[in-house]
Order: structure tokens, then sequence, then C-alpha cells
């Protein structure tokens, strides 16, 4: 079960909105949950939104361009989540059989046909998380 909290804060205009414009929703563990939609609307920005869980900023820092920062968050996270997203990362940079050592740890015995198709996979799976 988890627990879903919405925080208000003051817009530009020093102003609260009621009906959630302006709230963020957070997780018990102070993870954002956004829909992939929103994730890839994040793109503009400079830097992933705060709170957005590890993984998931990995796959952010990947679509920037910036392999080595996304590869450095999930290095050493030793969650299902996190190995697939190192494996997928390890298959983009064209090291195949690390790729497979971390397919495997990951629990997972295929990848889609494409590294793009892979990436939208990997954040739907990441951003599915169930509140309530």
């Amino acid at each position: 079960m988890h627990l879903t909290v919405y925080f208000f804060r003051v817009c530009a205009c020093k102003s609260f909105k009621s009906n959630f414009e302006c709230c963020k929703k957070i997780t018990w563990d102070g993870e954002f949950q956004m829909t992939v939609a929103e994730f890839q609307k994040s793109l503009a920005a400079e830097a992933p939104p705060q709170g957005t869980r590890t993984t998931l900023a990995a796959l952010w820092w990947d679509a920037k361009g910036d392999w080595q920062h996304a590869h450095s968050l999930v290095d050493e996270l030793e969650t299902a989540e996190g190995m697939a997203v190192h494996a997928y990362l390890h298959r983009k940079e064209g090291a195949a059989s690390n790729a497979d050592y971390w397919y495997q740890r990951a629990g997972r015995t295929f990848y889609r046909p494409s590294l793009d198709d892979e990436w939208q996979a990997l954040v739907q799976g990441l951003v599915a998380v169930k509140v309530g």
C-alpha cells in the first residue's frame, strides 16, 4: 500500500491553486509519480524532476545524451529494475556480453528489437507504479 500526499506550492503569481495545477504527486517514499508523457515532457528541462526514481533518472540522462551519468546512477544499483536499465545501457554502448550479463542478473531473457523500443518499455514499466 502506498500513501499518496499532495504538496501545494505557491505559483509565480503568488496564489494557491486549488485544482492541483501546482501540486506534485509524491508517494510515501518521496518519489514522484508521473506518466510516460510527463516523463518525456520533462526531457526539455536541464535536470530530471526532483524526486525522480534513480532508474528513471538514469533513463532521463540517457535520453539527454549523457550515457556516463546514466550509467553512474545504476552501476551499483542491486535491484531488478536497476539491473535492467544497466543492461540496456551496456547494450546501447555496444558491449553485448556485458549487457547479457546484466539482463541475466535482472532476470530477463529478452530485450526489445530496437534501443528506442527498449527505452520506451523500460520507462513505461518504471512509471507504472500502483498508487492507492
